[in-house]
């Protein structure tokens, strides 16, 4: 570290410097000043994607693909549409024996309970089958739910004007809630500070890595905290530099 005198711009060696107290002596005009410890700059480490993330290995195409980011079995709507559809399966069943030789009105009956249950299944197919794609071209962001069809899913599509930074944050019935699988928004952000979002209620590991892969691949600056996700070799790697500072600092005394 060289210090310089902010009186008159001497260069301070090092034995006019006292680490512990953090002060300086100039040896031109004698001018004793304080300093600040030099900043500890750690390299970010990057977040892997997760293990159902798909990352399609394809020259010049951005994009990404999963099919669910969290359990099937921990869903509510998942749990919620599997019941009602075993319910309405059963009854559908139950008024077909009831009414295969009944009157008209009951066939009816029966074919509205067996439209809804087909309507049900469907509903389970398009959470289990259909994936998640976001692709990104030199002008916008593409979000997409398929191969299956949804009328009431339609395809986002996200213009980059203006965007200066992808972000992710956990959202507020998360935080209010404290789930113990927290869910995440990722969004673009413009420079008059507007959210364009891009996924809503995805677990952290997903968040983050789709904020940092869209960063990089957009060239903005990715300022996601992932310390609290590094691993041991990462902490390995801080206390090194850290001690290794320590050391520099006592030499110079």
């Amino acid at each position: 570290m060289q210090l310089t005198c902010p009186n008159c711009g001497t260069h301070v060696p090092a034995d006019k410097v006292n680490i512990q107290q953090m002060v300086a002596v100039c040896p031109s005009c004698d001018s004793v000043f304080k300093f600040e410890p030099p900043q500890e700059k750690i390299k970010r480490r990057k977040v892997k994607p997760p293990p159902q993330l798909i990352v399609p290995e394809t020259d010049g195409d951005t994009h990404l693909a999963f099919r669910t980011n969290f359990r099937l079995d921990r869903s509510e709507n998942f749990i919620s549409y599997t019941i009602l559809s075993l319910s309405f399966t059963v009854i559908t069943v139950l008024m077909l024996t009831k009414f295969q030789a009944s009157n008209t009105t009951g066939v009816i009956v029966t074919g509205v309970f067996a439209l809804i249950s087909l309507l049900l299944y469907y509903g389970l197919a398009l959470m289990a089958y259909n994936k998640t794609h976001i692709e990104m071209d030199d002008t916008r962001i593409t979000v997409s739910r398929k191969p299956l069809p949804n009328p009431f899913n339609h395809t986002q599509d996200i213009g980059l004007a203006g965007v200066v930074a992808i972000r992710c944050e956990e959202t507020p019935i998360s935080k209010e809630k404290g789930f113990d699988t927290p869910r995440n928004n990722v969004w673009a952000e413009t420079e008059d500070a507007r959210r364009k979002m891009i996924v809503t209620d995805v677990t952290e590991d997903y968040a983050l890595f789709i904020t940092q892969y869209l960063n990089e691949h957009l060239e903005l600056a990715d300022d996601v905290d992932v310390t609290h996700l590094t691993d041991n070799e990462a902490a390995a790697d801080h206390e090194q530099l850290s001690n290794s500072l320590v050391q520099t600092r006592t030499l110079e005394q």
